[in-house]
């Protein structure tokens, strides 16, 4: 709701400083959390009691496509997706300025949770799906 508000009273630049109370919230937090964890055991014997299984060719080649898709994929479907926020701004009457804040203040929240969608997808079938479907976001953007 303070998002809205933000918003409706002063564009992206009241979203981008009322989005900075959360932002410092979660840091805050963190900080908190990190202080009161306890001590990790001495890296020798996190060494010793560690023996990962030899890694195949076949595990590099999954393990590098899934990276390619999380990063790549995910970063051109989240820009593809903020494109279309921002041609939703102009449309409805919105400053190019407030436009391009919203796109740049999405892309990243965009990609952080098209990374975790994809990342819980089960098949590659799923996340090609996923990723062709927020392309098609910027197909009316081209027009």
């Amino acid at each position: 709701m303070a998002m809205v508000g933000a918003a409706n009273s002063a564009g992206a630049w009241g979203v981008t400083v009322t989005s900075l109370w959360p932002i410092g919230t979660a840091l805050g937090l963190l900080a908190v959390a990190a202080w009161r964890s306890p001590r990790s055991a001495s890296v020798r014997y996190r060494a010793a009691r560690s023996t990962a299984p030899p890694v195949e060719q076949r595990d590099i080649s999954r393990r590098l496509t899934t990276f390619l898709i999380l990063t790549i994929g995910a970063l051109a479907a989240s820009l593809a997706l903020a494109l279309g926020v921002r041609l939703l701004f102009q449309t409805a009457g919105n400053s190019d300025a407030d436009a391009n804040a919203a796109m740049l203040l999405l892309l990243p929240v965009l990609w952080a949770i098209l990374t975790f969608v994809l990342l819980i997808l089960t098949s590659r079938k799923q996340q090609f799906g996923v990723l062709a479907a927020c392309l098609a976001c910027v197909i009316p953007a081209l027009g």
